[in-house]
């Protein structure tokens, strides 16, 4: 784990010379599961962002023992969206997939903005990419000098639901244990499993075959072996019993590391409120040892704030945790479902400064599957260059078995109208543009109905990762939050934007 601090401090250096300590090589691994085909999608924003014309995209598939069956070179020249059927890459079943990008500029981020889809029957899901074989040593210097468990997964185990993890190797093969703990408010429980994992290889791990009992949340820590050259994030959700699973990328736990801001400022951070879904927001105690206050404002579609709610006090570390539906606590605030577009997420520290790192979970349910996404507080204290501007984009994915929601926030404070840019990309290209308005505290949300109509002839009802959006302002405070519910089954998925 590298510290917020050290990346704040790689953030200044990179816009006082962009040409130190360059970066050229970005990658990610994805793996193949059951039940399901496998791509990846992503915009070329390494053009219609930086300019940047040369850019190669390398897809290498690996057999179960992580030998190559084959490598194929993808050019990414032109400014759309590039969709790659992974599943259908090769005529042998393949594993997992290295995928790498090269340039010949400086790509800043040895991370590529780059999602990995697992499509069935009656479920759709992404997520960013999450684990990379690291580019030299003096990343792994970096990246791996603190090593932490991994957390930020929700757990729900009974006669339909399983929690899992899929850990992967990297390009060593992994022979150690794996540490998996659970704790509640009435029990904690341990356990060391053996592993034994080719290298590119991966395992799925179920909970459920440690445990006969009903497990209905806690706080769940994953401790792996330690990877050389390999930065991992676990790769988790739930998982019903004809194969259907919606999952996202774990977090750092951070519970046994001091990292502080250097005051108490309070982070905090706009997300949207969908009035159709129940919205619900999931604290688990991993942030810096400390005691934080959380309260919610619930912001009025014109940006306004309506009202607010404390939510709870989290002492971390601890066996405690914090989960909310915001739609019960604005409506024991008096307040009316249909006149909330977005609500404010504030943690305060009751004591000393505030943690570097407040990671929690922005979950949508449908009914299904829940769509839990990853996410951390903004701190005021976070470097922002003067030049700054807003620009956030990300896949939204369109299908006739699906809907979906685009939300664009505008961060609060920001007082004045704002014109925001929204752009969307196919396959083919560019399909459309159009200019709205926003100001601080308030969502713009696009339903898939209008979504498709924009798209037009564009929209590939049987690919959903052919469909990605960018949006850009001169206020730096944008970002963006796509959700896709399979109307059969309910099970949701999501992403916040890049």
């Amino acid at each position: 784990m590298k510290s917020v601090k050290d990346i704040e401090e790689t953030r200044r250096e990179y816009h006082s010379d962009g040409m130190l300590n360059s970066v050229h090589h970005a990658s990610l691994l994805v793996p193949e599961l059951p039940n399901c085909k496998t791509s990846i999608s992503f915009l070329n924003h390494f053009l219609v962002k930086r300019g940047y014309r040369h850019i190669a995209c390398r897809v290498t598939s690996l057999d179960r023992e992580g030998n190559r069956l084959v490598t194929r070179l993808h050019e990414v020249r032109e400014p759309k969206v590039y969709t790659i059927d992974l599943s259908q890459n090769i005529e042998a079943d393949a594993h997992s997939h290295i995928v790498e990008f090269f340039s010949a500029e400086n790509i800043f981020i040895p991370f590529p903005a780059v999602v990995i889809n697992h499509q069935g029957e009656t479920f759709f899901n992404m997520v960013h990419a999450y684990n990379r074989v690291l580019n030299d040593v003096f990343e792994d210097d970096a990246i791996n000098v603190n090593l932490v468990a991994e957390a930020s997964l929700d757990v729900e185990i009974n006669e339909q639901t399983d929690t899992f993890i899929l850990f992967n190797a990297g390009q060593q093969a992994v022979k150690g244990t794996i540490e998996i703990e659970l704790a509640t408010p009435n029990f904690v429980k341990q356990k060391a499993l053996h592993l034994s994992v080719p290298r590119f290889g991966h395992k799925l791990i179920k909970l459920g075959d440690y445990t006969t009992q009903n497990v209905a949340g806690g706080v769940l820590k994953i401790r792996p072996p330690k990877q050389f050259m390999f930065y991992g994030r676990m790769f988790s959700g739930r998982l019903t019993n004809d194969g259907s699973f919606s999952a996202n990328h774990s977090f750092y736990d951070s519970s046994t590391v001091e990292e502080y801001w250097d005051n108490g400022n309070a982070s905090s951070r706009l997300y949207p409120f969908d009035a159709d879904a129940k919205n619900i927001v999931r604290i688990y105690p991993i942030m810096s040892p400390s005691e934080l206050e959380f309260s919610i404002e619930y912001m009025g579609l014109d940006g306004t704030t309506l009202g607010c709610s404390r939510i709870g006090l989290l002492k971390s570390p601890s066996n405690q945790f914090i989960d909310i539906c915001v739609n019960d606590t604005l409506l024991d605030a008096g307040l009316s479902i249909q006149n909330i577009g977005a609500f404010h997420l504030t943690a305060h520290p009751v004591s000393g400064n505030t943690p570097t790192r407040v990671n929690h979970q922005l979950v949508y349910s449908k009914g299904g599957l829940d769509c839990s996404l990853n996410v951390s507080l903004v701190s005021p204290n976070l470097f922002k260059p003067k030049s700054k501007k807003g620009f956030s984009w990300g896949q939204i994915p369109l299908s006739s078995q699906m809907d979906s929601v685009l939300h664009i926030l505008m961060q609060v404070p920001q007082p004045k109208p704002v014109g925001v840019t929204v752009t969307l990309y196919s396959g083919s290209g560019e399909v459309c543009k159009e200019t709205k308005t926003l100001v601080g505290g308030q969502c713009l949300t696009l339903r898939s109905p209008e979504l498709i109509n924009m798209f037009g002839a564009s929209f590939n009802s049987k690919v959903p990762g052919d469909h990605w959006f960018t949006v850009n302002c001169e206020c730096p405070s944008l970002s963006a939050y796509t959700v896709a519910v399979n109307r059969l089954s309910g099970h949701a998925t999501g992403e916040h934007s890049f």
